[in-house]
């Protein structure tokens, strides 16, 4: 059965059993599949070719045999049980049942050319399924979304029950409604819907495979017993349709030269539609065996056992079989997770095989018409209802979508359907999602270049003149409308009063790219911005979105409004640097790091050319140095070369760190720039506590100050 897999227990397993323990259980398990394999049949073995439900049973039990032994040989899943499928057997019975319908060389050939299109749809899946294991592209078929994963196994079930009640009714159930319910039916299928029920529920309670036998064997019995005492005959049964007509001495010669190749390549298009459905039903199986058992699957390795199976499977006629993940989840909530349970699961079906002919004219229709109606409410009951409480409500209406143009149209257009409509929804929910991730500007966030402190300090007050906005994911024509509705609510408070630039950075540093119309949105909001005299930075595009948009305008960046950063850090040093040009001069005549008086002579001039080495990381010594000129950069050593912490602006202090520990020096410096700094040494400043301690005294203060202005900036930057 296809059912889905049911959520493991919380509780511990039990102890796995011995190899003989788990054969013979596997037996026990196997004996359903008989009675599954028959139901089956019936449903693609009805009409035409009713005569062959026999070999069509024993076929079923053939592939279920092969299945679950090449699964417990050769299968990495642990208690893994292969049996033969019913995901797509509405779909197979009506092209079995179109291929004979259209063969004219009577019922033996019509019957073997209905075989065949079986077979050639299981070799095919087994094809296909080895070229997706062999190439390692069933990562692929995991893309699938989860609510058409959900809508094709309902659509599955509900087409299952249909063909179940057309199987008894003789034809489509409201034709047969209008027309007037047969009372000869209606024997037939109220029995069978209450078999459907009393199945479900004694799955719902006793979920073993021997609670399900026995409720099919008193069914059998009690058939037997209320027949015996209203005195019926085989004969009235047979005639009333509770039995199948079915005589072992009558069964029509099979040869493969009665084969109708015309019939068969009519019947292409149905193949590989039921080739296709096999395909999803197994990576579907699949995932529900990882789900499950909560261990990764190898679904390259298992799609090409199951490849190799159904390729063999196929040439004797076979229906596509594989790795089963409910009856895998039960064998192992029975603790049985030796793989060696499949060959006792095998046996069970080959033993099926040698006394089926036996059985089959005593099976009551009611029986394999209830199994069929209880398969499918279970992959309705599973994967339409139950699931509506995992998904939200837009994805279970993609579910009922998918449902319904299956039942009304087709199985495929019901997944294309089920894809556009989840492609839709994500589109949907992604624009929703917020593009902003954060909202900034440069009084609280700056740049790693360490300015002057009344620099800094005047930063801090006119700061908002400077916005910043960090973006995020993918930017199409959904989502960038956001970003003109964040980019409408800024504030630049103050800014245009005091004759100050305003300035927008924007982050695109986490954008992975921009579609067409994106790009044009964006350049529009860019245009709207310089009419409004303000700058506006693009930092951090990768080189995804900086050929999106030069493919769009190729001198996007010639605006004189527009400027590009390669990151946030640069963007930010040049908006400073351009804001604090505007800063009125006596805002930074003065800092904590302006330099103390000193006697002539305590510093010393020192120049250092762009590149030039400053100071190596770990070297000893114990001078200081104040940066009049230029810039310098302190870089840190890692296992890829240097790497740039900070940057250093004239009226910054360099050393004063190593002067009070005595220890080695934290980081290396150097010259980003031509320098003009002044130096002096630890002996420079003991003799000057020695000679002037009052002067000595103000220079420890300045230097104390620097060091608490390094402080309050690592705050800021940690906070």
């Amino acid at each position: 059965m296809d059912l889905p897999a049911r959520p493991a227990a919380a509780t511990s397993l039990p102890k796995a059993p011995g190899r003989m323990s788990s054969i013979v259980a596997g037996f026990l398990l196997g004996l359903d599949s008989v009675g599954e394999s028959y139901a089956l049949a019936s449903l693609c073995f009805a009409g035409a070719l009713a005569t062959g439900l026999g070999s069509g049973t024993l076929i079923l039990l053939f592939s279920t045999a092969v299945s679950a032994f090449s699964t417990a040989l050769f299968s990495r899943i642990p208690g893994a049980l292969g049996t033969a499928q019913d995901a797509s057997i509405a779909v197979l019975a009506a092209a079995m049942a179109s291929a004979a319908a259209a063969t004219t060389g009577g019922p033996a050939a019509a019957l073997v050319t209905a075989i065949a299109v079986m077979g050639i749809s299981t070799t095919l899946t087994g094809i296909a399924l080895l070229l997706l294991g062999k190439l390692r592209l069933t990562r692929f078929a995991r893309l699938l979304p989860f609510a058409v994963s959900c809508g094709f196994l309902a659509a599955c079930g509900l087409l299952l029950i249909i063909a179940a009640i057309e199987l008894v009714l003789g034809g489509s159930p409201w034709q047969a409604w209008r027309g007037g319910l047969d009372a000869d039916k209606i024997k037939v299928l109220l029995p069978a819907i209450g078999l459907a029920l009393l199945l479900a529920l004694s799955g719902q309670h006793l979920r073993t495979a021997l609670g399900f036998l026995t409720v099919l064997v008193a069914a059998v019995a009690g058939f037997w017993i209320v027949q015996a005492v209203l005195g019926q005959d085989i004969a009235g049964l047979v005639a009333s349709g509770q039995l199948v007509s079915f005589d072992t001495t009558d069964q029509p010669v099979l040869a493969l030269g009665q084969i109708d190749v015309a019939v068969l390549l009519g019947s292409s298009g149905a193949i590989l539609v039921v080739v296709l459905l096999n395909v999803l039903s197994v990576v579907l199986n699949l995932s529900g065996i990882e789900l499950d058992s909560r261990r990764d699957v190898d679904f390259d390795h298992e799609t090409r056992l199951a490849g190799g199976a159904n390729i063999l499977i196929g040439l004797f006629g076979g229906l596509v079989s594989y790795a089963d993940s409910p009856t895998t989840a039960l064998t192992n909530s029975l603790g049985l997770r030796r793989n060696s349970v499949g060959l006792g699961y095998g046996l069970a079906a080959l033993t099926g095989c040698v006394f089926m002919g036996w059985l089959i004219p005593y099976f009551p229709v009611f029986v394999s018409t209830g199994i069929l109606l209880f398969i499918g409410y279970g992959l309705v009951a599973d994967w339409l209802w139950s699931v509506r409480r995992q998904i939200d409500r837009l994805e279970w209406c993609v579910v009922i979508a998918v449902v319904a143009v299956a039942c009304l149209v087709d199985i495929l257009a019901a997944i294309g359907l089920g894809i556009l409509l989840s492609a839709l929804s994500f589109a949907m929910a992604y624009g929703r999602t917020p593009l902003v991730s954060a909202r900034w500007s440069a009084r609280e966030r700056r740049s790693p270049l360490d300015r002057a402190p009344s620099a800094e300090l005047w930063l801090s007050g006119q700061g908002a003149a400077i916005q910043g906005l960090t973006l995020f994911g993918h930017i199409y024509f959904g989502r960038v409308d956001l970003l003109r509705k964040e980019i409408r609510g800024l504030k630049w408070p103050d800014a245009a009063g005091q004759g100050l630039p305003r300035q927008l950075i924007l982050d695109f540093s986490s954008v992975s790219g921009l579609d067409g119309a994106a790009c044009a949105a964006l350049m529009r909001i860019l245009l709207q911005l310089g009419d409004r005299d303000v700058t506006c930075w693009l930092a951090g595009l990768n080189a995804d979105c900086l050929r999106a948009l030069r493919a769009w305008d190729r001198d996007f960046d010639i605006h004189a409004q527009l400027r590009l950063a390669p990151d946030v850090a640069t963007a930010l040093e040049a908006a400073e640097t351009l804001l604090l040009a505007h800063a009125p001069p006596e805002a930074l005549a003065h800092g904590a790091t302006d330099l103390p008086d000193a006697p002539p002579g305590f510093f010393k001039a020192v120049a250092l050319a762009q590149g030039d080495l400053l100071v190596t990381e770990g070297s000893a010594g114990d001078e200081v140095w104040y940066l009049q000129s230029g810039q310098l950069g302190v870089f840190a050593r890692t296992t890829t070369g240097p790497k740039r912490l900070r940057s250093l602006a004239p009226g910054n202090l360099v050393g004063e760190i190593a002067l009070y520990t005595a220890g080695p020096r934290s980081a290396e410096i150097r010259a980003d720039a031509p320098c003009r700094l002044l130096c002096f040494a630890a002996q420079d400043l003991r003799d000057l506590e020695a000679s002037d301690p009052a002067t000595a005294f103000a220079i420890h203060r300045w230097l104390a100050r620097g060091l608490g202005e390094k402080l309050v900036r690592a705050n800021r930057l940690l906070g």
